[in-house]
């Protein structure tokens, strides 16, 4: 099963993930006549040409009437989890306000709680839909956060991925007092970053600055670190990132890294509850990097072009400082009558009465 993305009038296959195929699908074809290119020149033509099609990326996962992610090979047991998934009475919410989702049945945890509680299939749903490889993917989050209909395929077996984050938040809230069932939060929890990030681009209840989006993906992985920055500069919302592109500029590994950290750093103003102290903090992490992302000079732009940002631990650095920014900060809020329930990256914490603590 390929993965797929249907536009208005055509639709479009991928047998791998979608940014290898894209590459692949770059390579100049030899012409006519018997003459090949050089490698050199097939090389830069092949790196231009994938740099503006990663370009519109965004685009096509926008306009595509529906997006079909493919999980990996399925069998009778993940077949039978995600039909399991979709006949759960999951809760009913109201429309968005301000930084907020209203949770429109106040007992719905415990009546998830029971019913999951009950039924022995419920932590098998989770370890056969939440374990797999597909979901570490740093592309995942585009994706995933921008298709306005997605349809998770895994073997026989389907889901709308509306209703995949829907499972999530109600897993992520329940207070279970069952060992497995809390084993199984904890599955669902790890991965709360692909779905959390979803809510927050569709909803725009927290801007997303590329510092933020950074902090999200931490755990995410890519083919390299191009490919890193360049799969979340789709889904910035807010702040210097929206203006950075994937073009002849950005196709060095250490060089668009040192170039993200510089924007994260010029965004930390935006950041909610602006601290002074993680700000200098921030600052200081960037200028100890062994590349120096704050540094323009020509020596250093040298450096950094022959450079992946691996080695050097330019990417590490991006991730510490949206850490330093980031960690204990609230990433998305929902509440009921009684409570308000803050999400953090790998955590869930509950505020009683929370009109006299927010």
């Amino acid at each position: 099963m390929p993965h797929s993305v249907s536009g208005k009038t055509s639709t479009m296959f991928w047998s791998t993930s979608l940014s290898s195929s894209i590459a692949k699908r770059a390579t100049p074809q030899r012409p006519g006549g018997g003459s090949t290119p050089s490698a050199s020149c097939k090389t830069r033509t092949t790196k231009l040409r994938r740099l503006a099609q990663l370009g519109i990326m965004k685009y096509i996962y926008e306009t595509a009437v529906e997006t079909i992610a493919w999980l990996g090979p399925g069998d009778r047991s993940s077949t039978r989890a995600m039909k399991y998934i979709t006949q759960i009475p999951l809760s009913t919410r109201d429309d968005l306000a301000d930084d907020t989702l209203t949770i429109a049945n106040d007992d719905f945890c415990d009546d998830i709680e029971e019913n999951f509680a009950l039924d022995p299939r419920f932590a098998k749903a989770i370890d056969d839909i939440f374990t797999r490889e597909y979901w570490d993917r740093v592309w995942v989050l585009q994706e995933l956060a921008v298709s306005q209909n997605t349809t998770l395929v895994c073997g026989d077996g389907w889901l709308k991925w509306d209703q995949l984050v829907e499972f999530s938040m109600n897993v992520a809230m329940a207070d279970f007092s069952r060992r497995r069932l809390r084993e199984a939060k904890r599955k669902v929890m790890d991965k709360q970053p692909v779905w959390l990030l979803s809510l927050l681009y569709r909803h725009g209840t927290r801007s997303l600055t590329l510092a933020r989006l950074v902090y999200l993906s931490k755990a995410s992985k890519a083919t390299n670190s191009v490919d890193y920055v360049h799969a979340l500069l789709g889904m910035v919302t807010r702040g210097e990132g929206q203006r950075m592109r994937p073009n002849k500029t950005t196709k060095h590994g250490c060089e668009t890294l040192c170039k993200a950290i510089r924007i994260m750093l010029r965004d930390i103003p935006l950041t909610s509850n602006f601290n002074e102290t993680r700000s200098a903090k921030a600052w200081r992490t960037a200028k100890a990097g062994y590349h120096k992302p704050l540094d323009k000079s020509s020596d250093m732009q040298r450096r950094t072009k022959s450079c992946k940002g691996i080695s050097c631990e330019t990417l590490q650095a991006a991730r510490w400082i949206a850490a330093i920014l980031f960690t204990g900060r609230s990433l998305y809020t929902m509440k009921t009558s009684g409570q308000m329930i803050h999400f953090y990256r790998r955590s869930v914490e509950r505020l009683d009465s929370w009109a006299e603590n927010w």
